[in-house]
């Protein structure tokens, strides 16, 4: 009777800890879609150059801009260039990856065949060593706009 009662506990325990861990997943899963990415403050001599100050300002007009209207095509891929471009100035792949697929997913939720956003996305993907997936999102750029050259480079880097 006692150890039949012990595996109903056992069970219990497990059944609860499960129902935890997924509520637990889903709920950092839904604080990952609702963050809004900006730029990260440079150190360093990098802080105080022109250029920063620059790259500051168009992040903040197209922030703007995106606050304005959140399907504006033109300023998402803008501010996805813009943390792809900071990515590589900065070192801070993982941040500014996450913060350019952000906008460039919004973009092909409304147009699936936006030739700028699957680039993107592919030299996203490459940068991360997805080489496959790379391959697909350059693949169907490709059949989008076949004169492009950068779509070759990026289906020779698959």
């Amino acid at each position: 009777m006692k150890k039949k009662q012990i595996y109903i506990l056992l069970t219990l325990v497990f059944a609860v800890a499960v129902i935890a861990i997924v509520f637990n997943y889903n709920k950092k899963q839904k604080e990952k879609e609702t963050m809004v990415y900006a730029l990260l403050e440079r150190k360093g001599a990098a802080a105080n150059t022109k250029e920063w100050i620059e790259v500051k300002k168009r992040a903040s007009d197209l922030a703007a801009a995106l606050k304005l209207n959140p399907t504006d095509v033109k300023s998402s891929l803008k501010l996805a260039s813009l943390f792809i471009q900071e990515a590589r100035q900065t070192g801070n792949y993982v941040y500014y990856d996450m913060a350019a697929m952000r906008q460039i997913n919004t973009v092909l939720k409304d147009n699936p065949n936006n030739f700028d956003a699957l680039v993107f996305k592919a030299l996203i993907q490459m940068s991360q060593h997805h080489f496959s997936d790379g391959l697909v999102t350059a693949e169907n750029a490709r059949k989008i706009n076949p004169y492009n050259g950068y779509v070759y480079g990026l289906l020779v880097d698959g």
